[in-house]
């Protein structure tokens, strides 16, 4: 689409819609309810998503598209670090590593219950925001859940690296961070940390399981 032709005044009708469908729109939704030629909004959604505003996942044959939520690898180590350096600065360690976590915790978790328009993210989404998050941050996290309320988080591939040698102080940072996102979406709940096969898996226990079942 030559840029002449460009008109942003549709762009904002596009990206407007899709911030009010914050589990995602179909490219047919978007042309009925904008009325749009489907070509044209083929070529507007390319363009609008090269510029990251807008991205989308397959769900069958449909694109479903969303605002994604803007986390970085880079944001996030920055955050920590600064976080971290600034409680070690107040008290011991131990306090540090646990104040950090809560800090970063609760900003991952509000980025994602601003996108979902909720106060706590329930069932898919928590899942979601775990897998999205930890890939964004340049980790990898396999979500399985065990039960209603009871999750396993296998870190793959964790981002969060410490100069001591010792793993210590990085399993503790991330069960620091898992606890206060179970406090917030499952009214309180216990995080427990182990090694499995080589690789560092928390468990995450709800306090109170209000999730929406799978289907």
């Amino acid at each position: 689409m030559a840029a002449t032709m460009f008109d942003s005044s549709i762009e904002k009708k596009i990206v407007d819609f899709v911030k009010h469908s914050p589990l995602g729109v179909t490219s047919t939704e978007l042309a009925k309810s904008l009325g749009i030629n489907r070509i044209t909004l083929s070529k507007y959604l390319d363009i609008i998503r090269e510029r990251s505003l807008i991205d989308f996942r397959q769900l069958g044959m449909a694109k479903l598209w969303y605002i994604p939520v803007h986390l970085s690898q880079e944001e996030f180590l920055k955050k920590l670090s600064l976080s971290f350096l600034h409680q070690l600065g107040k008290g011991s360690r131990e306090d540090a590593l646990r104040e950090t976590g809560r800090e970063v915790g609760s900003y991952i978790n509000s980025l994602y219950a601003s996108f979902h328009g909720v106060e706590k993210l329930k069932g898919r989404q928590f899942e979601e925001m775990l897998r999205d998050a930890g890939e964004k941050i340049g980790g990898k996290l396999i979500v399985t859940e065990l039960n209603e309320g009871r999750y396993a988080v296998c870190v793959e591939r964790c981002p969060i690296e410490f100069a001591s040698e010792d793993i210590t102080d990085m399993k503790e940072m991330g069960r620091q961070i898992f606890l206060e996102i179970v406090a917030i979406n499952f009214s309180g709940g216990t995080v427990e940390v182990s090694e499995e096969a080589g690789k560092i898996v928390y468990h995450l226990q709800a306090a109170t399981y209000e999730g929406t079942k799978k289907k």
